[in-house]
């Protein structure tokens, strides 16, 4: 499927691509693996509490909000992931109430 062919992000979402930063909710998709195969996918959604780095190699701390798809219970609490990994399928946010707020929040980086 091409990224023309994507549903729009879901009303209050917008796409953010690697422009995410501590305390926003984000979206992505990623693969689930078994025994190095590939056992199928899940749609993610959590806070982001750490960054550490714009490196593809960087580690972003995660906490589980809702998941759905295969094997959910591996992303309940606290995670992390490599950056490339959150940013390969794409990522949506959910918008602030105050988006000067989020401004200011990643202005002090």
């Amino acid at each position: 499927m091409s990224k023309e062919d994507e549903a729009p992000p879901p009303e209050g979402w917008i796409e953010c691509g690697e422009d995410f930063i501590p305390a926003d909710h984000i979206r992505y998709s990623e693969a689930v693996w078994r025994r190095g195969k590939r056992a199928g996918s899940r749609l993610v959604t959590a806070e982001v509490l750490d960054v550490e780095g714009t490196d593809p190699d960087a580690w972003v701390r995660l906490q589980g909000i809702h998941c759905e798809g295969e094997f959910p219970s591996e992303v309940e609490g606290e995670f992390r992931r490599r950056r490339r990994n959150v940013e390969r399928n794409g990522v949506i946010r959910r918008l602030w109430t105050d988006e000067s707020a989020r401004e200011r929040l990643a202005e002090l980086g």
